[in-house]
């Protein structure tokens, strides 16, 4: 089996074996796994799992019921994505060379970090794409291009990272997916090693119109 073949499909525990010992932890919905090794016991499937990396790496076992091999499991339409023009104009080459990107930043739990948190997706993007359209008329030959830039992961004390809840985090790329709006994953890194902030937001970043922002804030020293 191929790494980060399956996500986890609702929180689930991670055990030292398949009957259940020893709980090493919880894995949170939309984790991607590497997956070691696949066996039945008994009326139980179960996966040999690895997730994480170096310091921070987890190996134990998860009932397969709790994972999904097609990630297309998580979205509201499964066909959403598939929409080809729209695809082309997302990862065309020159779109931000064309283009110029206005966004708008927050997080949506939150009124004082910005304007994302002051109103519903769906409220926003409409006056996203009115802001777009003042920009649009003093952007001589270029296009505007209307992006929201979301604060993922926010470092917390001790450098431990607050995360947004995974199906907050879908429901703003398909809504912006379907609007022909950009979004930007601001993850701010924390104590942990950048290849493992970037295995996290993996499984967004197979949405045309998602784009990472690695933030240093909060970060340690890599030695």
């Amino acid at each position: 089996m191929s790494l980060r073949e399956f996500q986890v499909q609702i929180l689930a525990s991670v055990y030292k074996g398949t009957r259940g010992q020893a709980s090493l932890g919880i894995i949170t919905k939309g984790k991607q796994v590497k997956v070691l090794e696949e066996v039945q016991d008994g009326e139980d499937d179960w996966l040999n799992i690895q997730v994480g990396s170096g310091d921070n790496t987890i190996e134990g076992w998860v009932l397969t019921r709790f994972t999904v091999r097609d990630s297309r499991e998580f979205l509201s339409d499964p066909s959403l994505f598939e929409d080809e023009e729209m695809n082309d104009f997302f990862t065309s080459p020159t779109l931000f060379e064309d283009n110029t990107v206005v966004a708008y930043y927050g997080h949506p739990n939150s009124r004082l970090m910005g304007i994302v948190g002051r109103h519903s997706v769906q409220e926003l993007i409409p006056l996203l794409e009115k802001t777009a359209e003042k920009y649009e008329t003093v952007n001589g030959d270029k296009g505007v291009i209307p992006a929201i830039y979301l604060i993922y992961g926010t470092v917390q004390p001790g450098g431990e990272i607050g995360r947004m809840n995974f199906d907050q985090m879908m429901s703003y790329v398909e809504e912006t997916y379907k609007n022909g709006v950009l979004v930007y994953l601001d993850h701010q890194m924390g104590k942990y090693h950048p290849i493992d902030a970037l295995n996290e937001i993996l499984p967004f970043l197979r949405y045309p119109n998602v784009h990472l922002a690695l933030d240093r804030n909060g970060v340690r020293i890599i030695q």
